[in-house]
């Protein structure tokens, strides 16, 4: 199996089989202006998988995880597993795509790097980071 794409959104969705991104591809963000560290932030993640043909008819599981700095998980996860058939109409040697989407709350502790880890059959696949940024000074009145 092979990752195409493991990204973050302000929503995701998959709807027939077709991936559906609000905001997606962001890197940074930072608390709400009436909202200060620690924080939990809704984060929408977006994930696209291509199995390959002798990968079909098998049950695979996944899961993606936030982790902090030091690798120590967020408590913010999303487990499934999926199985991909092979249709009478697939040419042998065809790969195919499995997309997920999914919301979790994210407990942000404060400003820093964070990491979203893809495991697949208890591999890890890929890895992305994000940055929880300082509050910009609030503005005098």
């Amino acid at each position: 199996m092979q990752v195409d794409a493991l990204l973050l959104a302000a929503s995701a969705e998959v709807v027939n089989g077709k991936l559906y991104l609000m905001g997606g591809g962001w890197t940074n963000c930072t608390p709400p202006p009436d909202v200060d560290y620690p924080y939990d932030r809704l984060t929408a993640s977006a994930v696209t998988i291509r199995v390959g043909y002798q990968e079909t008819n098998e049950e695979h599981k996944f899961s993606l995880e936030f982790r902090d700095s030091d690798e120590r998980p967020l408590g913010a996860r999303i487990d499934g597993e999926f199985t991909v058939g092979r249709g009478a109409d697939l040419t042998p040697g065809m790969s195919q795509l499995v997309q997920f989407a999914g919301a979790v709350p994210v407990h942000l502790p404060g400003p820093g790097t964070y990491t979203v880890v893809l495991m697949l059959d208890e591999r890890e696949e890929r890895r992305i980071q994000f940055q929880a940024m300082p509050k910009p000074p609030q503005s005098g009145p």
